[in-house]
């Protein structure tokens, strides 16, 4: 089964536009037709299963539905308001309940697919941000460091069992966790160093600059660190909208839609007068074709229970 697919980048603000001329449209649309039954929409997916709407809804763009309901929907509206009482009696399938109900959800789906989209630009800022402060805090450990290598092998003089000591404490960074390490190594061995009873090197640490200030800032760096790393990696996962619900609400779309244009196919092969709603985004999902042609060319025998071509089985044809 097909999936979806982001829409090329040439696109985006057109299709940007295209959406939030929809959206209008559709409330618009909502304001005239008005509220559907609270049970309608209980009552149309009667029967049908949560996976059947997602395995349908997830073959399509929620986009393309939403731009095909505001125009499929207002041309309904419109006839409707200026039809005949016999078109009306045509047109078997439909209802003003029902294209209420069908507005409704697609307003719904837009919302949802809207939050969705939000929901994912925000996480990939925060994304973005997160990895750069947990690069920023590596890049400053291991400048800081280097630094304090350097500084406490000389304020070791030339007394190999301290060099040994700056060597022991300093360790690697092969990762941030043995970075980080090595940063709260060093500045405990500051702090011993200042504690000591030895003049010479307590005197070369003074000269050196190296106190518990420092210790101090070494520590933070660790810490610093160990954050930063954790918040690019342990990221919360925000399902305010799952892909799953979108799915959902793009099956529920669909079924209503299917049901609203086939009533006006099977108006319309009665009586020409009433239009037929041709789905022009999601034209792939109701490609019915007609039996008419062959019909004239070779009439069907009486009792022959031979039934009408249609097109995607399941929730698109009913």
């Amino acid at each position: 089964m097909a999936t979806k697919k982001t829409p090329p980048k040439q696109d985006v603000h057109e299709a940007q536009d295209g959406e939030q001329d929809a959206t209008h449209a559709l409330e618009l649309l909502a304001a005239d037709v008005g509220e559907p039954p609270k049970s309608s929409l209980k009552a149309i997916l009667a029967g049908t299963t949560d996976a059947d709407l997602v395995s349908v809804g997830k073959t399509i763009l929620s986009s393309r539905i939403v731009t095909d309901a505001a125009r499929i929907y207002r041309k309904a509206w419109d006839f409707y308001q200026q039809a005949t009482d016999e078109q009306k009696r045509r047109l078997r399938g439909f209802s003003k309940p029902l294209l209420a109900l069908a507005v409704q959800q697609a307003l719904a789906l837009e919302k949802l697919d809207r939050q969705r989209a939000t929901t994912n630009a925000s996480a990939g800022i925060a994304r973005a941000g997160q990895d750069k402060a947990s690069e920023a805090a590596q890049s400053r450990a291991i400048e800081l460091r280097d630094q304090a290598y350097d500084a406490l092998r000389d304020a070791s003089g030339r007394d190999e069992k301290l060099r040994a000591q700056v060597d022991a404490a300093f360790g690697t960074a092969a990762t941030s966790e043995t970075l980080a390490g090595g940063l709260q190594q060093t500045a405990k061995l500051l702090r011993r160093w200042l504690k000591s009873d030895d003049e010479a090197l307590t005197g070369r640490l003074e000269l050196a600059s190296l106190d518990e200030s420092y210790a101090k800032e070494l520590d933070d760096a660790a810490r610093e660190l160990r954050v930063a790393v954790a918040d690019a990696t342990n990221r919360p996962v925000d399902a305010k909208v799952t892909q799953g619900a979108l799915d959902r609400a793009d099956g529920i779309n669909i079924l209503i839609m299917g049901q609203i244009i086939r009533a006006f196919d099977g108006a319309h092969g009665i009586d020409p007068t009433i239009p037929r709603l041709v789905p022009i985004s999601t034209r792939r999902l109701f490609n019915r074709n007609t039996k008419k042609k062959a019909e004239a060319a070779e009439p069907q025998q009486a009792g022959s229970d031979a039934k009408p071509t249609g097109g995607s089985v399941g929730l698109v044809d009913g």
